[in-house]
C-alpha cells in the first residue's frame, strides 16, 4: 500500500502484521503515543538514508570462528560494529573484509587486527574501507557471552 498524502491522521490503533516493512520518510513525522511494529525485519529510509542493523547476542564457543559471515556491505556508506564483552574473560577479534565470499580471500583490516576485547568492556569498530563483504573473526580460550551489533547506513 502506498499513501501519498501530505498528511495522514490516524485515530485509534494501527496494526502492521507484515513479515517485512519498508518505510520511506521525507517529511517530519509526529507521534503523540507509541508505535509497535512486530515485523521480523524493518528497513527505514529517513530523507533518503536506509539503515541496516544486525545483531549477534549469544555465547561464542571456545576456539576460533566468525561472526556476521559474508555480510554484504557493498551498498553501505557508513558502518560501525558495537562489541560488548559480558564476561570477565578477554577475547581477540579481527575485522575482516573481502571482495568475495571465499574464506581465503578475507583480509584483516589493519586498524582492527587481533585486537583484545578486555573482560566486561565495550568497543566500537568503524568500517571505513570499501569492500563487498565483511565478517568478524574471533579467538577465545573460554566460552564468552557477547552482544555485537552491526549498524550500516546506505
Amino acid at each position: 500500500i502506498t499513501i501519498a498524502n501530505q498528511t495522514l491522521t490516524v485515530s485509534g490503533n494501527v496494526s502492521i502484521g507484515n513479515q517485512t516493512l519498508t518505510v520511506n520518510v521525507t517529511n517530519p513525522i509526529t507521534v503523540a503515543n507509541s508505535i509497535t511494529i512486530a515485523n521480523q525485519t524493518l528497513s527505514v529510509n529517513i530523507a533518503g538514508h536506509g539503515v541496516v542493523t544486525l545483531s549477534y547476542i549469544q555465547t561464542i564457543p571456545v576456539g576460533s570462528g566468525n561472526i556476521f559471515e559474508n555480510t554484504n556491505i557493498s551498498q553501505i556508506k557508513l558502518a560501525s560494529v558495537f562489541v560488548y564483552n559480558d564476561s570477565a574473560t578477554p577475547f581477540t577479534l579481527s575485522l575482516q573484509m573481502s571482495p568475495t565470499t571465499t574464506p581465503a580471500d578475507y583480509v584483516d583490516d589493519p586498524s582492527y587486527s587481533l585486537i583484545v576485547i578486555p573482560g566486561n568492556s565495550k568497543r566500537i569498530l568503524t568500517i571505513n574501507r570499501y569492500a563487498l563483504y565483511f565478517r568478524l573473526a574471533y579467538t577465545t580460550l573460554a566460552a564468552i557471552p557477547v552482544r555485537i551489533w552491526y549498524n550500516g547506513q546506505r
